[in-house]
C-alpha cells in the first residue's frame, strides 16, 4: 500500500513538472484527476451547481496560467 502511495505521488509530481514544461496532456491528466474533488468542495461551499461549475473552470484556468510559478511540484 505504501508503495502505491509513493508511486502515485511520483506520478503526480511528474505530471506537474511536465505541465510546467508546457505539456498540455499532462495538465489535462491533472484536471481529470482533481476536477471532481475540486467540484465537490466548490459545491459544498457555494451550494449552487452552476456556480460551482464556473468556479471549477476558473480554478483550473488559474492553475494552468500559474503552474510555472509552483516552486515545489510535489506540493
Amino acid at each position: 500500500m505504501l508503495y502505491e502511495i509513493d508511486t502515485e505521488k511520483l506520478r503526480v509530481t511528474q505530471l506537474v513538472v511536465d505541465a510546467q514544461a508546457g505539456d498540455r496532456s499532462a495538465f489535462g491528466e491533472l484536471f481529470e484527476r482533481y476536477e471532481k474533488h475540486v467540484f465537490a468542495v466548490a459545491l459544498r461551499r457555494m451550494g449552487d451547481y452552476t456556480e460551482a461549475q464556473e468556479l471549477v473552470q476558473e480554478v483550473f484556468i488559474q492553475a494552468m496560467l500559474k503552474i510555472d510559478q509552483l516552486r515545489t511540484p510535489e506540493a
